[in-house]
């Protein structure tokens, strides 16, 4: 239960014992919101125990003392809970850190915490201290729980519905990497369970990038994908001499390993209750017979179509009869005849800005897939344009296409939502 010092939306040392905060007199608002840095708005500075040198707030000694300090052995942090004297920006008074002034009588912020040694004059924040953190926090403590296991405070939509995974906000963001616990920045979790800046976030979907960038599950519902890329699959049989070809494969959404028929365009997961194209190849079978081709190993997965690219470019007759070639060559013109689509996808794209990253809109929502639909299939329309080229191996590289479709088959874009993980202060 929440202690009489965390009561919600006050300052964690001046808590009354009946919920309301005292009213604060005409000299302790003096100056309020008119001074302070980029960073906060309050009415003192914080003088460093580490150097002694005087700040407004622990980001701008950071950025003088850690990330522009030219001298590489001084460069150092300021751990705020170390601060034992502030001077009042009214009057200029050195004193020990409290929540007035002793000189003037002026308030140092509107919310005051001791136990960060943090003072702030937006309280529109709804700052609020978790005594399980550590840290103070934003958002107000009505609309944010605790959970131990992950060992951050998550809005109370996730609660008891996220997968827990053990300190995973105690982490750096697998994009940026800075350390998420103490970051300003919002925070969003994934289906996973993995956690990651929500700037980082949309940033990976204008990419195309689909899959947690640390376990490469899907994030967003791509059913709709996969039935697309079954239908242009259906439509483009490789080759006969490729069609013995089978792949042994690991499914990155259920962990599942199996083993397929080999397709240039993706490896799509067998079992029924999956069906992802969310896969990576960890083998090539070759029928007895067949002939041997290049592929640069396991963990390439988008290096699938080298030996059509290159029996296309060549003309080799040995590889491949003028029967199998003339059709092939063919179904890739009608391929690249898609490649108008991707204006339409664009297009698209700019008519579902919006969506919240971890709300239903991510999961259910069928413009979302729609765009990356579209996406999709002027990147299949590429790569089928490339097996054609006069350069046999700049062509194998750049047919290699699609079959990593989770991160290769869309880019559509998600405004900033709200965060899933609580902001630090």
């Amino acid at each position: 239960m929440d202690s009489q010092e965390e009561l919600a939306g006050l300052p964690v040392e001046e808590a009354s014992t009946s919920g309301e905060q005292p009213a604060a007199t005409e000299e302790q608002t003096r100056g309020q919101l008119k001074h302070g840095c980029t960073h906060y708005r309050r009415r003192c500075q914080l003088v460093a125990p580490c150097c002694g040198e005087v700040f407004w707030c622990r980001h701008c000694h950071n950025d003088a003392k850690a990330i522009n300090e030219p001298n590489v052995s001084r460069r150092h942090d300021l751990d705020r809970t170390k601060v034992s004297e502030v001077i009042c920006a009214l009057c200029n008074t050195r004193q020990p850190a409290g929540t007035t002034c002793t000189e003037c009588g002026v308030s140092f912020g509107v919310y005051t915490c001791l136990k960060c040694r943090f003072y702030d004059d937006d309280a529109s924040k709804q700052q609020f201290h978790c005594n399980a953190c550590g840290i103070c926090r934003v958002g107000g403590r009505d609309n944010y729980f605790h959970c131990h296991r992950c060992g951050c405070c998550y809005v109370k939509n996730l609660q008891d519905n996220h997968k827990c995974v053990e300190n995973s906000m105690r982490q750096n963001c697998p994009v940026c990497f800075e350390y998420l616990f103490d970051s300003t920045m919002p925070t969003a979790v994934l289906p996973c369970g993995h956690t990651i800046h929500s700037s980082c976030l949309q940033e990976m979907e204008r990419n195309g990038q689909l899959g947690c960038p640390i376990c490469l599950k899907s994030y967003a519902n791509l059913s709709a994908v996969w039935a697309r890329m079954d239908e242009e699959i259906a439509a483009t049989p490789m080759p006969a001499f490729y069609q013995g070809y089978h792949a042994q494969i690991a499914c990155n959404d259920c962990n599942q390993a199996s083993r397929v028929p080999f397709h240039a365009f993706g490896l799509k997961c067998p079992f029924e209750e999956c069906g992802s194209y969310n896969t990576r190849r960890l083998a090539l079978e070759r029928p007895a017979g067949a002939p041997e081709f290049d592929t640069p190993g396991p963990d390439a997965v988008a290096a699938n179509g080298n030996a059509v690219a290159n029996g296309v470019a060549n003309g080799d007759a040995e590889h491949m009869a003028d029967e199998a070639h003339e059709p092939h060559i063919a179904e890739l013109a009608a391929l690249a005849a898609l490649e108008p689509l991707m204006a339409e996808a664009a297009a698209h794209l700019g008519q579902h800005e919006g969506a919240d990253p971890m709300g239903d809109a991510a999961h259910d929502a069928d413009p979302v897939a729609e765009a990356a639909l579209a996406a999709m299939t002027a990147h299949l329309a590429q790569n089928a344009a490339a097996l054609v080229t006069d350069n046999p191996q700049e062509g194998g590289e750049e047919a290699v296409a699609a079959q990593h479709t989770a991160e290769d088959a869309a880019a559509f874009v998600l405004e900033d939502g709200e965060a899933d993980g609580a902001g630090f202060e």
